[in-house]
């Protein structure tokens, strides 16, 4: 009976608002950080120990769990992410990027570089243009980069096409030099 007495108490403890609100805290924290490729949850932990110093054992413990179980959710979800990223020349809004194929030494980056792009036009003006991702190397290198393209005036849709089909010819190149 003491067994089920000492449970209970453990559990009115965590309940305790401030208790919530900081395992609520960990989990947000674990899962932003988890999410950062390479980051296992016990390397999560051990980066946000530093924020538990000033609390309570009790605290700290609850946070701890938060973390923990907020990388673990973390560093799965970052393989979603990147498995949603469309495949130059093979996908999404990297489906018809393929004028870097026309290069014998390029054409072997179609399915290597994953990325998303995004475009802000104005004025006739291409006021923004982004092409971000990750890019695995012919030399295996693994790659996270970004083009961006700013101020492009133009005439008719076949010039921001266009640019689209330079920043996937750049990131081919970036695929075959690394």
């Amino acid at each position: 009976m003491e067994t089920l007495q000492l449970l209970g108490h453990g559990v009115l403890v965590a309940m305790q608002p401030m208790n919530l609100l900081f395992a609520g805290i960990g989990v947000l924290l674990g899962t932003l950080v988890g999410i950062l490729p390479g980051i296992s949850p016990s390397l999560t932990v051990a980066l946000l120990l530093p924020i538990t110093f000033k609390l309570d054992p009790t605290g700290s413990i609850i946070m701890f769990a938060g973390i923990y179980f907020g990388g673990m959710y973390g560093s799965s979800t970052f393989a979603s992410f990147f498995a949603s990223l469309p495949l130059l020349g093979i996908d999404g809004s990297l489906a018809t990027v393929t004028e870097f194929e026309s290069d014998a030494s390029l054409a072997p980056a179609k399915g290597q570089v994953r990325a998303k792009t995004g475009t802000f036009i104005e004025d006739a003006s291409i006021r923004g243009q982004a092409f971000a991702g990750y890019i695995q190397t012919r030399g295996g290198r693994k790659l996270a980069y970004q083009l961006v393209v700013n101020n492009v005036p133009f005439k008719e849709i076949e010039d921001v096409i266009q640019v689209f089909q330079d920043e996937g010819r750049i990131s081919a190149i970036l695929w075959r030099d690394n």
